[in-house]
């Protein structure tokens, strides 16, 4: 897995949904304003249950991109394999968790950005 944060390397996604890209956008700004339900779920799971989002791992998997999201818990940590990428970079944007790409995914930005 590897680091954009550099700036150096971007990852270049082509699947994802219109809806996906504007929910990511927004919690990528920080607007948690009218959460899809969805969303609201998954929040309100993990606040009853002392669920922590800890990282996501965007993968390669027969040219189609994946997740794993890593979960802390109050008995360790809890694995969910196999997600489509676009949901758990949805979900790190909402709380604000890192997410790591696989390095083979990376392209590395041209001086002209």
């Amino acid at each position: 897995m590897a680091s954009v944060a550099d700036g150096q390397k971007k990852l270049y996604i082509r699947a994802f949904s219109g809806e996906v890209a504007t929910h990511i956008d927004r919690f990528s700004r920080g607007d948690r304003s009218s959460l899809p339900t969805i969303y609201n779920l998954v929040e309100d799971l993990a606040e009853r249950n002392g669920l922590h989002l800890a990282r996501v791992q965007i993968f390669s998997s027969n040219d189609v991109l994946r997740g794993d999201i890593y979960l802390d818990s109050r008995n360790g940590q809890i694995a969910l394999h196999g997600y489509r990428a676009s949901d758990c970079v949805a979900l790190a944007a909402l709380f604000d968790a890192p997410i790591l790409v696989q390095s083979s995914l990376l392209t590395p930005v041209s001086s002209g950005g």
